[in-house]
């Protein structure tokens, strides 16, 4: 810059130059972003901004809940028409403990509670009539908690369906689907929910057998690293082998989390993904899929690094993470 700009003639001079030292300063410090890394403030765009997809206050560094913050809604959906799973019912509790600690609130005015569920046998009645668009409205998350069969089909079968997936692909809402989540609508029951859930179970191992899962190819991926999972994660299940290669969806997205092998079968196999969907229509955004294989047993809910994860999954599912 050129001197004659700078200087200033006569008396003027020094109380000006007195003024600017004292204002630099304040005008350095003005020009710095100070709010903490992660926080996502209401109507903020990019991808996992949760103001961009459901109008909600942000989140920690962490992903934690703020004071500010308005929870994630989570419908809990827990029909099993083939098998029950106990732990569809027995775990809820383990969830319910992390709503103040994550900013997350369970809604399970739909699902089987209560402690005295049995192993095996299935649902013989429920309550599908929160699945209409006006009903999913207020929810930023469906979880289906080791689901089977047609779970939510009853004899508004077409509008249970399209309300899911117009929550997904026009709402840009969000899914978590737990362990036998892939055992339901198999085959061509629901083409649809098997391309977006990413495969169907095939058959598994017994409950309880040693197994590892491990990064797939070296992912990284947010829900890794708030659940701090391990590169190599040693721990007992009942191990699923799927009909397919989520990766082979026809609907495109899907990003493969970890893969597993176990003592029974060595042969490398997929465990827990996740599918960010195409937007349809005028939507700006499409749902994001989270799905974890994890959770036969109740005890796998017991399990800190298992809820950990599924906890990061809701979070990233709802654009939290």
């Amino acid at each position: 810059m050129a001197h004659g700009k700078v200087l200033v003639a006569g008396v003027l001079a020094a109380p000006i130059f007195l003024l600017s030292c004292l204002l630099l300063p304040c005008l350095l410090l003005s020009c710095l972003d100070v709010r903490p890394l992660g926080v996502v403030t209401t109507g903020a765009g990019g991808a996992g901004g949760a103001g961009a997809r459901n109008g909600d206050a942000g989140t920690d560094a962490a992903g934690n809940g703020g004071s500010t913050q308005t929870p994630i809604r989570v419908l809990v959906w827990n029909n099993g028409l083939v098998y029950g799973h106990a732990s569809r019912a027995l775990a809820i509790p383990y969830f319910k403990a992390r709503e103040a600690t994550d900013g997350i609130s369970f809604d399970t005015s739909y699902a089987h509670t209560g402690t005295t569920v049995q192993e095996g046998p299935p649902d013989t009645m429920f309550d599908a009539s929160v699945f209409t668009d006006q009903g999913l409205e207020k929810y930023d998350v469906v979880m289906f908690l080791n689901t089977t069969g047609n779970t939510i089909d009853d004899a508004m079968m077409s509008v249970r369906r399209q309300a899911l997936q117009d929550f997904i692909e026009k709402k840009g809402r969000g899914f978590v689907g737990l362990h036998s989540a892939t055992d339901t609508y198999q085959k061509d029951a629901w083409p649809w929910y098997v391309d977006f859930i990413g495969a169907n179970y095939d058959s598994h191992t017994m409950y309880g057998t040693p197994g590892t899962a491990k990064y797939f190819q070296k992912m990284t991926h947010p829900i890794l690293d708030a659940a701090a999972i391990p590169p190599a994660w040693n721990r007992s299940e009942e191990w699923f082998v799927f009909t397919r290669d989520p990766l082979f969806s026809a609907i495109p997205g899907v990003t493969m989390l970890l893969t597993c092998h176990d003592q029974v079968n060595a042969t490398e196999r997929p465990s827990a993904w996740v599918h960010e969907m195409p937007p349809q229509g005028d939507a700006a955004t499409g749902g994001r899929m989270f799905y974890s294989a994890f959770g036969h047993l109740t005890s796998a809910f017991e399990e800190p690094m298992v809820m950990d994860f599924i906890i990061a999954g809701i979070k990233w599912a709802a654009g939290r993470l």
